[in-house]
């Protein structure tokens, strides 16, 4: 009975926090650098930061040794010897992000994303060997992108975008080879793309819109096998376009909107069979529409509008059956409309645009099939001086009449010469 009750005892007792159980702990490096972070980024003020200062304290002033994987959004190994996750996205950081970091040795995901963090992002960071994700978007970073990040072998997400980042892209980027989504845009980026991001063979995802790049695009870029989806857009990029990007043939999403590009669209992107968006408008495009773009079976988006397109249009456009919109205005293109467009009957209503072009066509039932899917309708009473619509037998009285005026001048300058 005597030892039932002093059982009963013991167990009331560590219950009540008699006794101190024993925890495994992190290094006291791995403890410095996140209580670096905290101070770095004004935690006091986080919008949670639970377990970090829950007394009793240590004298550094934060929870006791062995709680750290406690402490709010800090993961750590199974072992709880190690910190390898760091999530404290949109939790109001304000500060700094502390070079110490890179003593997380063991660090697989950092998510710092939509904060108020300013400065520059550490080089250090380059060092942390295991980083799979790495995510320091929507914040206020400035600087230039270190290309000590070229050394994350194990690196799959690098979100650097929407920030106030500057300089080049450094080369160093297409040494990740293990890289899946690169996010750089909405910075301030200058000078042009490097050809080395090419080498990123499994990339899935490359953003690199609402900068100031410029430049030729690479043609390396149509070594991106793996590639999904391009995002140019918005920046200053010159030249032509790659006739190497027709190899994407997994390439879903092609953005080269708003930029000074020049010379001909490719007939090589005709082979992009899973193509489903191509946005090439905005830019100072020439020449005439290839035929080829009608073999993209799944577009759904064909923005070609605001360059200095001339030419027929392609019959071969009637075969795009995927196609929801399409806009072509603000070109040259010229010519009567071939009536195959007809074909293209998932075209919704009152999306797509003709205008600003010397289009026209004798056919009332494609007339009357484009007005309805002509924002704002009637699609011939917005074309650029188009060319007069005759009907065809009306054509071959001109052409008799014209002939006719030929043989006569002709014969009259033969009897001024006799």
């Amino acid at each position: 009975m005597a030892g039932r009750t002093g059982a009963i005892f013991i167990a009331a007792y560590l219950l009540a926090g008699g006794l101190s159980v024993a925890h495994a702990t992190i290094s006291p490096t791995e403890r410095a650098a996140l209580i670096d972070l905290y101070v770095d980024t004004d935690g006091d003020k986080w919008s949670s930061n639970a377990g970090w200062k829950t007394p009793p304290l240590e004298a550094d002033g934060f929870a006791l040794r062995g709680t750290e994987c406690g402490w709010y959004l800090i993961w750590c190994d199974v072992a709880e010897t190690t910190v390898d996750e760091i999530d404290l996205d949109g939790n109001h950081l304000v500060g700094t992000i502390p070079a110490t970091l890179a003593n997380l040795t063991n660090l697989q995901y950092l998510y710092l994303s939509y904060n108020q963090l300013s400065g520059s992002i550490p080089p250090e960071l380059g060092s942390l060997g295991a980083l799979i994700t790495l995510h320091l978007d929507n914040n206020q970073l400035s600087g230039s992108i270190p290309p000590e990040l070229g050394s994350l072998a194990t690196l799959v997400e690098l979100s650097l975008h929407q920030n106030a980042l500057a300089g080049s892209i450094p080369p160093e980027l297409g040494l990740l080879g293990s890289l899946e989504i690169l996010w750089l845009d909405g910075n301030n980026l200058t000078g042009s793309i490097p050809p080395e991001l090419g080498s990123l063979t499994v990339l899935d995802s490359l953003f690199l819109f609402d900068n100031q790049l410029s430049g030729d695009i690479p043609p390396e870029l149509g070594d991106l096998l793996n590639a999904r989806a391009i995002y140019l857009n918005d920046n200053s990029l010159s030249g032509v376009i790659p006739p190497e990007l027709g190899q994407l043939i997994g390439l879903e999403q092609l953005f080269l909107y708003s930029n000074q590009l020049t010379g001909s669209i490719p007939r090589e992107l005709g082979s992009m069979a899973a193509l489903r968006y191509i946005y090439l408008n905005d830019n100072q495009l020439t020449g005439s529409i290839p035929a080829q773009l009608g073999n993209l079976a799944a577009l759904q988006r064909l923005l070609l509008h605001n360059n200095q397109l001339s030419g027929t249009l392609p019959k071969e456009l009637g075969n795009l059956g995927a196609l929801l919109y399409t806009y072509l205005d603000g070109n040259a293109i010229f010519g009567p409309l071939p009536v195959e467009l007809m074909d293209l009957t998932g075209l919704l209503d009152n999306r797509s645009d003709f205008c600003g072009n010397h289009l026209y066509s004798n056919d009332s039932s494609l007339s009357s099939f484009l007005d309805t899917k002509q924002i704002g309708g009637d699609w011939a009473s917005c074309q650029v001086a188009p060319v007069p619509t005759l009907p065809s037998a009306g054509i071959g009285v001109l052409c008799a009449l014209l002939a006719g005026c030929a043989c006569w001048a002709m014969g009259r300058i033969a009897i001024a010469a006799s």
